[in-house]
């Protein structure tokens, strides 16, 4: 059940929105989350596998749709889909439109690998002539060829995609989508890019787990407490949270383990492995 608790938690703080639609039978629900600060919400809709949310978007107050889709298997309701998504953009043509989610359905042959017998060729043609008729574009991927992977590596697939239309890409861009590595789902994460930003050296991140700890403040006191010298007091702290920080990160290898690298060691292992099955079946 989905409700603001949940949503503060994948959001990480409190200045969101959000819209979900609940599961249909073995399909999973959907759920849309924004930042409230960027964007207002004007309106909701829901169809066939999909859902999507009009915000008035930043100080120039653009109208942008983003519609989340969830496709089901069967080419009836796909066309269902298509279809629902084609009365809204008729019906709300003159925003920025975004459409991005799990399709179920690939756009050439080249984007699946492994398994046999039938590859969808309806599926295909009619998912083109949806996106032709409605002059979409498919925004490039960059960083892998497929987006799904079963879980026994024999198949792999490029389902997940993100169609803009010709006023969203007037007003950012067309830009790129990145593929990042996936953990425990058969599915990859993308985030969608207009530009490269250099945000800089990545931050020190505290670990909740670290305050359950009793010993905790005495590894931070007696880092803070160490001497220091310099001319400056502005110095001087910067020096004192530089010992802060080392000791806490020994701290938590000698007391929890290194969880971070192990984390990264698997997720890279993973990674790994979805490079070499993209060349071949494992």
């Amino acid at each position: 059940m989905c409700d603001s608790t949940l949503c503060a938690q994948l959001w990480g703080s409190t200045e969101f929105e959000w819209f979900a639609s609940p599961s249909q039978g073995r399909s999973g629900g959907l759920l849309s989350i924004w930042n409230s600060n960027r964007g207002k919400l004007v309106f909701t809709f829901s169809g066939t596998g999909c859902h999507g949310v009009c915000l008035q978007w930043g100080v120039d107050a653009y109208r942008c749709v983003v519609v989340n889709v969830y496709s089901p298997c069967q080419l009836a309701d796909k066309r269902r889909l298509w279809e629902d998504i084609i009365m809204s953009m008729r019906g709300f043509g003159s925003c920025l439109w975004c459409i991005v989610g799990d399709f179920n359905t690939v756009r050439r042959l080249n984007e699946r690998k492994g398994g046999i017998g039938d590859y969808g060729a309806w599926d295909m043609e009619e998912f083109n002539s949806f996106i032709r008729d409605m002059e979409l574009i498919d925004v490039p991927l960059v960083g892998k060829r497929f987006t799904w992977f079963r879980s026994d590596g024999s198949m792999m697939s490029r389902l997940d995609r993100v169609l803009i239309s010709e006023r969203w890409s007037a007003h950012w861009g067309v830009g790129f989508v990145e593929v990042i590595p996936r953990d425990v789902s058969d599915h990859f994460p993308l985030i969608l890019n207009h530009k490269v930003l250099n945000w800089g050296p990545k931050p020190f991140r505290f670990n909740n787990c670290w305050l359950s700890h009793c010993g905790i403040e005495g590894v931070v006191r007696a880092a803070w407490e160490k001497q220091v010298q310099g001319p400056w007091a502005a110095q001087r702290i910067r020096v004192k949270l530089l010992n802060v920080k080392n000791a806490l990160k020994k701290w938590n290898i000698e007391v929890f383990g290194n969880v971070d690298t192990t984390i990264k060691s698997l997720t890279n292992e993973l990674k790994e492995l979805d490079a070499k099955n993209e060349e071949y079946v494992l």
